[in-house]
């Protein structure tokens, strides 16, 4: 392609060579010749997008537009400007360089560069700068005399001049030209200043706008969310109800407000913001709307219907005032009161056809046509997101630009950006949280703020002295949605906070079983807490999630009411139970289905272990911890299990049984695992320690399921090929253990062999294969257990084993047998043969 854009005729002879100078030319151009790297096929520009003018000038242009709609003009006109000056000349040409190489990519920068000559004029004429806005559109028009907007804004510009003629003459050259050029008429927006000429109106000014509007005017900058705007505009357009979810603090006010201010100019009897926070009797709302939006004669209308104590007429009259009126209202914070808002807002939209609501709440209003806008926090950056990305998302943007308005000069880059990630991942990207946490950089350092989150509702109460009480710090906004709940919710919402890795109706009645909750009600408050935006559901999986911050809450309500340890040791003893439940499917047809619930539960396991352990419980996290030993080595989870066993492993106990032995085995068989080319070294040191654990496991009348067989093959792991340098011997172990071969093993021609004649039996008995009373071990544990001694023979064959009829395909497992011979009959008079 690159040869073709540079050489359309073609090149004599050579074009590899001559491109390779043209590319060692620009390499000394730049400065670097690692700004041009060489990749199979091409090559590829290393420079920043900031670097590149094109990528530059439409972020410009992007960023004067979103001010522009936003009603910033003098934010607009700073970045219009820059991108106009950027641009350069002849805006609306392709620029020709690019059109040779990407004809569609040089058509979409031509419009951007006249859209921004356009917006720029427009910002300058809500700035009052209506000569500079008339020369700038004159020479757009001049090269492009049908672009409509551009005359539209000439218009204006003329007008505000007082040259009313020149406009109407400009209309009539434009109208001329559309027919003759595109066979089209104007657009509305041009007939609309006609006629508004001819009536001799002066054009909308931002006063008279704002006339119909109550907004509050932004403070600070809008970030992010831009996907969330979109949606609340596509739903205005086609419903009459949006509602705007979401838990305190996720920023819904300031969303709804930026929407509605976005979105003003298309309601001609303006947009209304109605704040129920102040309000707190449900009979008081009809009577607050008027009174909001300046309708006039409200305090006669209240005073005679509350003679009359007919509340109907109140609503009577509110309909009659709006009635006709294409207006836009924002009830902001209706979840308090929220069946008198639900009622009322559906009877003032059947009755007022142009009237649209936008509203804010904790939950939905569930009303007829109703749609609704769930925010959740701001996006995140991932865990292994590269610094200029995470830089760039909502949350980090909104931190570091509220720290820069309390810290002149603070900025996000490689010395300081893991901490910033440490702040914004453990407050969740709520944006309340972030404003309160970067307020507190005014007092604090950066890295005293991140470890301080740990107490982030003692840390967090710096916020704003107008806010109404219940908005200024992050436990009041917490706590003004935990009051609403009813007594049965809020105690579910509690006790779910202990399940840090997510939680099901299974998992939600464990932690509920010692209270007066019915544990078929426990689905039903779920979904409650899912509409008061207080948990998250996953639609795929249909597990609920709170979000870290509400956590925390609720675990400090556990903590003042002396519960904490009691709801963890509920959860504790659920999880046990599950993980030793699904332990034993891990090995058979249910075993994709059991690693997918272990999975799903992992966090909630792990933080079940670390209780057991912190509260001294060391049975209980001793088993729970040999449970999990199988999920851990199937998915070669070796540092996991090193870390948790190693735990249990380390609590105090007075006599050591077999339990303990067991643990003591598998730490030592995932320690081996996580040792890497020093797995000999660190057998060789504790050769003799693992020999004793495998004589005391080899000493238990029985060792129970697969656990005991591969502890006791762990307590000889520098015997074999593996101690030699062969396969490492942790993997080859944990291959050893997975069959199902008794001593009863098929012979040739289906034919079965009976058990071992005296001579055999006393070795495999030694060996661990046959229980002292002659009985056989279970499935699977003989033939591994005869491997794992060293008085049995250890040479083997290997197969794979593959699922039976009627078993679910799983991963495929490396299977050892014991020869045949080692354990056959000896035929009579002839000694057993020895082991090597």
């Amino acid at each position: 392609m690159i040869l073709d854009s540079l050489w359309a005729e073609g090149v004599s002879a050579g074009p590899a060579h001559a491109l390779q100078a043209l590319v060692s030319r620009l390499r000394r151009a730049l400065g670097s010749a690692g700004d041009v790297a060489q990749l199979a096929g091409g090559y590829r520009l290393a420079v920043d997008a900031a670097d590149v003018d094109a990528l530059r000038f439409e972020r410009l242009a992007a960023e004067g537009r979103d001010h522009l709609r936003a009603g910033a003009p003098q934010a607009a006109a700073a970045a219009l400007g820059e991108a106009v000056a950027l641009w350069g000349d002849r805006p609306g040409a392709e620029p020709t360089v690019v059109a040779a190489v990407a004809p569609a990519v040089a058509t979409r920068l031509a419009h951007a560069s006249a859209e921004a000559v356009a917006g720029l004029a427009d910002a300058e004429l809500a700035l009052g700068r209506a000569e500079a806005a008339a020369a700038r559109l004159t020479a757009l028009l001049a090269e492009h005399p049908v672009h409509e907007r551009a005359a539209a804004l000439l218009m204006d510009a003329l007008a505000a001049q007082g040259r009313q003629a020149d406009a109407l003459a400009l209309y009539e050259r434009v109208r001329e030209t559309l027919a003759d050029v595109l066979g089209a008429d104007p657009g509305a927006a041009l007939r609309e200043r006609h006629l508004r000429l001819l009536r001799a109106e002066r054009p909308a000014t931002d006063t008279a706008q704002a006339g119909r509007s109550n907004l509050p005017a932004p403070l600070t900058s809008f970030v992010g969310r831009d996907d969330d705007l979109a949606r609340i505009g596509t739903l205005l357009g086609s419903g009459r109800l949006v509602t705007v979810l979401g838990p305190g603090g996720a920023g819904k006010t300031r969303l709804a407000v930026e929407a509605a201010r976005r979105h003003r100019h298309a309601y001609r009897d303006g947009v209304w913001m109605i704040d129920l926070a102040p309000v707190t009797e449900p009979a008081k709302i009809g009577a607050a709307l008027p009174a909001t939006i300046g309708l006039r004669g409200s305090a006669l209308f209240e005073t005679s219907a509350g003679l009359r104590g007919d509340p109907v007429g109140e609503l009577d009259v509110l309909a009659d005032r709006l009635d006709g009126r294409e207006s836009l209202l924002l009830v902001d914070n209706c979840e308090h009161v929220i069946d008198a808002v639900a009622h009322l807002i559906a009877a003032l939209l059947s009755r007022c056809a142009a009237l649209r609501v936008l509203a804010t709440s904790r939950e939905p209003l569930a009303v007829d046509g109703e749609a609704l806008v769930p925010l959740g926090p701001l996006a995140l950056p991932g865990p292994d997101e590269e610094a200029g990305r995470a830089c760039r998302t909502a949350s980090v943007r909104l931190f570091s630009e509220r720290a820069a308005a309390v810290r002149p000069g603070f900025e996000v880059d490689e010395h300081n950006l893991a901490e910033v990630l440490h702040v914004v991942r453990s407050l969740d990207g709520l944006p309340l949280a972030l404003e309160l946490a970067a307020a507190r950089l005014r007092t604090l350092a950066l890295a005293d703020l991140a470890s301080g989150l740990s107490d982030r509702f003692r840390l967090l109460t710096t916020g704003s002295r107008t806010a109404f009480p219940r908005h200024r710090t992050l436990r009041a906004v917490i706590a003004w949605s935990w009051d609403l709940l009813g007594a049965d919710a809020r105690t579910v919402a509690e006790r779910v906070s202990v399940l840090p890795g997510g939680v099901t109706p299974a998992s939600a009645a464990a932690v509920c079983a010692d209270t007066g909750v019915p544990a078929a009600e426990i689905p039903e408050l779920l979904a409650g807490l899912v509409d008061r935006s207080l948990l998250q559901l996953a639609p795929d999986t249909g597990r609920y999630r709170m979000l870290e911050t509400l956590r925390e809450y609720g675990l400090e309500r556990l903590a003042e009411q002396g519960a904490l340890a009691g709801v963890r040791d509920l959860a504790a003893r659920h999880h046990a139970g599950l993980v030793a439940r699904h332990d034993a499917l891990l090995r058979g047809p249910e075993q994709l289905d059991a690693l997918r619930v272990l999975h799903a539960e992992y966090d909630n396991v792990l933080a079940a272990l670390r209780h057991l352990c912190d509260t001294g419980d060391v049975d209980g996290a001793t088993a729970l911890a040999v449970d999990l030993a199988w999920y851990w080595q199937t998915l070669g989870r070796h540092p996991d299990a090193t870390y948790c066993l190693g735990r249990a492993v380390a609590l105090p106990v007075e006599r050591p049984g077999m339990q303990r032995d067991i643990a003591e085995g598998l730490l030592a068989l995932n320690t081996a695992a996580t040792q890497g080319s020093l797995v000999n070294d660190w057998i060789r040191e504790r050769r003799a320690e693992l020999r004793a654990l495998a004589d005391r496991l080899l000493g238990y009348p029985e060792l129970p399921g697969l656990r005991g067989v591969l502890t006791a093959r762990a307590g000889h792991p520098g015997q074999g090929r593996g101690a030699a340098g062969g396969p490492p011997a942790a993997d080859r172990r944990a291959r050893c253990v997975a069959g199902r071969h008794g001593p009863h093993v098929p012979g040739p021609a289906g034919r079965e062999r009976g058990p071992p004649r005296p001579g055999p039996q006393r070795r495999a008995r030694r060996a661990g294969v046959l229980r002292p009373s002659g009985r056989p071990l279970g499935p699977g544990q003989g033939a591994a257990a005869a491997r794992a001694h060293p008085a049995v023979r250890r040479r083997s064959r290997r197969c794979t084993r593959r699922p039976g009829p009627g078993q679910t395909a799983g991963p495929r497992v490396r299977v050892a047998q014991p020869r045949r011979r080692d354990l056959r009959r000896s035929a009579p008079g002839r000694p057993a043969r020895a082991a090597r």
